[in-house]
């Protein structure tokens, strides 16, 4: 995210901890955390697709593979 989309992500959370709610803030909020939602999911497949293709290069090319479990349940790989 460029650092108006968390400038403005501040003054909206400002906002809503006012009396006077305004519902526009609210939605403008919502589309943010959406936009970014959709662009960490693009992101993530983004990821995915390299590492089969990687994953791809190294079962081809006959290498060792490498294997960290991380602490979070994510797995990593790389070749030796």
């Amino acid at each position: 995210m460029t650092h108006r989309r968390l400038d403005a992500i501040y003054y909206y959370v400002r906002a809503l901890a006012t009396t006077t709610l305004n519902d526009s803030v609210k939605q403008n909020l919502v589309s943010l955390f959406e936009e970014a939602r959709r662009r960490l999911e693009a992101f993530e497949k983004e990821l995915k697709e390299r590492d089969k293709k990687n994953e791809r290069k190294i079962r081809a090319g006959n290498q060792k593979l490498e294997i960290w479990k991380r602490t979070d349940g994510t797995i990593v790989g790389r070749s030796l």
